[in-house]
């Protein structure tokens, strides 16, 4: 019986190592990002087979480095950069809404500060609400890999 049992257990050890998959590595590009001193990045945008995917450091938290992220088509790439990057040079208290497809919600509202604008975003989707750093428009243009080279 032992024996039976040990060749079983051998059996069944040897063929889960058997189950690895091989798949092709996707290529992910990234658009741009904004850096902070000591931080990999707070905001950034990468695109892979025609979807973006916006990372940022949850500006909740402030002690630990949280990242939080949503996604979008890459066509719509442009019309976000343009909704951030109009504005941003707006009067004070300019507030905008952005719904995306996954059901969730940007809101970006714009503050003049110190002489310079900010836009201020936050996400809402079904996990509560997250706020991204405060960018000025040469972090926008960094971000969506419009700077001038």
């Amino acid at each position: 019986m032992k024996k039976i049992t040990t060749i079983l257990m051998m059996f069944i050890a040897l063929s889960s190592f058997a189950q690895l998959k091989v798949s092709d590595t996707e290529y992910i590009d990234e658009v741009g990002k904004v850096g902070a001193f000591g931080l990999p990045y707070n905001a950034r945008i990468t695109k892979s087979n025609g979807v973006c995917k916006f990372e940022y450091k949850d500006s909740n938290y402030q002690t630990t480095d949280v990242y939080k992220s949503f996604t979008f088509k890459e066509s719509d790439l442009d019309a976000l950069y343009d909704m951030f990057r109009n504005n941003i040079n707006a009067e004070d208290g300019v507030d905008k809404t952005i719904e995306l497809e996954d059901e969730s919600i940007l809101f970006i509202s714009y503050r003049k500060t110190m002489g310079k604008v900010y836009a201020y975003v936050e996400h809402k989707d079904i996990y509560g609400t997250r706020k991204l750093p405060w960018l000025n428009y040469k972090q926008v243009d960094k971000l969506f890999g419009k700077k001038n080279k």
